[in-house]
């Protein structure tokens, strides 16, 4: 099974230097599913038939209009938010049939067009005129709009915000038909300058996170 590969040593001097984004859904301290180590390679499950097949996706920031005033690429972390999303949702849904059967039991990443699974790469964001989920993260984070790219404070806030998914936040997409909120269900959390140490031991011990650098 092909899976998502997370880079120990590059990470080291990203992580120690910055910060850690810590993104997980709340059943991490019970079992887990089976990991594996090969080396310095670290691999997430992958084999979600709707739609994680490879494991954690790799979603590209260098898409339509995702650039800042200079004209430079500036929505990493949006796309490595939608990662994760996009990860757990595939985990927890219920349905054995991906895209483009629009089947969704699990409602973490949502269709933003009708009679699209929620896994469509339409869904993804980055076409002019049609927002996906990249997109709304944006909005979230305040990519942009507080200098280039994003502040990774407005990141962690924005990552809860859409979990609670509240219809009055001037970012609540109403596309996205199920109401209900997530906020409960998965734990974000932003430490400046861990250990080594400890982003090892988050890393084996949850379902999947995923680290920032900011």
């Amino acid at each position: 099974m092909t899976k998502f590969k997370l880079f120990i040593p590059v990470m080291l001097a990203l992580v120690l230097l910055t910060g850690f984004l810590l993104f997980t859904h709340t059943e991490r301290s019970q079992a887990l599913s089976p990991q594996e180590w090969e080396g310095n390679w670290y691999f997430k499950d992958g084999g979600f038939p709707d739609y994680a097949l490879n494991g954690v996706p790799d979603f590209d920031q260098k898409q339509g209009n995702w650039r800042d005033v200079n004209f430079h690429w500036s929505h990493c972390a949006p796309a490595a938010a939608a990662n994760s999303l996009w990860w757990f949702d595939s985990k927890f849904e219920t349905s054995t049939l991906g895209p483009p059967f629009p089947i969704d039991h699990y409602y973490l990443v949502e269709s933003y067009l009708p009679g699209l699974d929620d896994h469509d790469p339409i869904n993804v964001g980055g076409i002019p005129m049609t927002p996906g989920l990249i997109d709304q993260l944006a909005c979230y984070f305040k990519t942009n709009l507080m200098g280039n790219g994003t502040e990774v404070r407005n990141l962690a806030y924005g990552l809860q915000q859409y979990l609670y998914n509240d219809p009055t936040h001037p970012c609540f997409d109403a596309r996205r038909a199920k109401n209900g909120s997530y906020y409960d269900d998965y734990h974000v959390q932003l430490v400046k300058m861990p250990t080594w140490e400890w982003v090892v031991e988050e890393v084996l011990r949850s379902p999947c996170c995923w680290a920032s650098g900011h």
